[in-house]
């Protein structure tokens, strides 16, 4: 593959080319990972962090078409990353002393938003497969922006069965995620 530019690598990362994505993986990976493992981590790990950044960035691209990186592709791939790792290492409470101040790292606040949002919709995903099948059931049809009748009329309740499941099962839901160690980081 010749080489291509940032923007024809984001250009290429938005049409899910795979090729292009095949050489983020070969160019950029390698980095997070010897940062990664130097610090503790497994390889598993880097791998995970780059995939969660590689989808925030494949969002972005795709939602916005004048997205441009101003720092380089590689600097803003790897400060993602080293700051998905800070931030799992202290979820986790295993800091170890940086070398450096997380807030220095110049992680674009497009890019932070978008890591933060898929971690919270994967807590709340969690949290709702934890619960009964008559609540993921009731939230599911609630969160189609079905009304209560219909919600009845679908899973053969009545309304006022709906309605006080319907809050008992988002109390549940809610504190289900409030108890999360993740929760408070989010």
């Amino acid at each position: 593959m010749a080489e291509l530019s940032d923007r024809q690598l984001l250009d290429g990362l938005a049409r899910s080319e795979g090729q292009v994505i095949d050489h983020f993986y070969r160019q950029f990976l390698p980095g997070l990972i010897r940062y990664v493992t130097s610090r503790g981590g497994k390889e598993a790990d880097a791998r995970d962090i780059f995939q969660e950044v590689l989808l925030a960035l494949f969002r972005k691209v795709r939602s916005d078409a004048n997205f441009e990186i101003r720092a380089g592709l590689q600097t803003y791939l790897f400060s993602a990353g080293k700051y998905q790792w800070f931030t799992r290492q202290r979820r986790t409470q295993k800091i170890e002393p940086l070398e450096e101040n997380p807030g220095d790292w110049h992680v674009p606040e497009d890019i932070r938003d978008t890591l933060l949002e898929a971690e919270r919709f994967q807590l709340f995903h969690t949290c709702l497969e934890k619960l009964g099948d008559t609540c993921r059931k009731i939230l599911g049809l609630y969160f189609q922006r079905q009304s209560t009748d219909e919600i009845a009329g679908k899973l053969d309740f009545s309304p006022g069965y709906v309605k006080k499941k319907k809050f008992e099962c988002k109390q549940a839901l809610k504190e289900a995620m409030q108890k999360d160690p993740r929760f408070p980081f989010l």
